[in-house]
């Protein structure tokens, strides 16, 4: 899996993560969801950037012969 794909997969779990614990946090039980996409969406992003940084690089392919 390529970088690109690692990212976007990580977005994904990460940002339905930051929305599904959002209504845990005070304050923000009574927003609309569209009102808490952007900050969960930023802490998805800064999760992103954590996981690439501490993800082990891929393997070497191997070419054959």
């Amino acid at each position: 899996m390529n970088w690109l794909k690692c990212a976007a997969l990580a977005f994904v779990l990460h940002l339905s993560w930051e929305m599904a614990d959002m209504p845990l946090y005070r304050g923000t039980s009574a927003r609309p969801w569209w009102e808490a996409l952007l900050p969960c969406a930023r802490a998805a992003l800064f999760d992103v950037v954590l996981t690439l940084a501490t993800s082990p690089p891929a393997p070497l392919e191997y070419s054959g012969g």
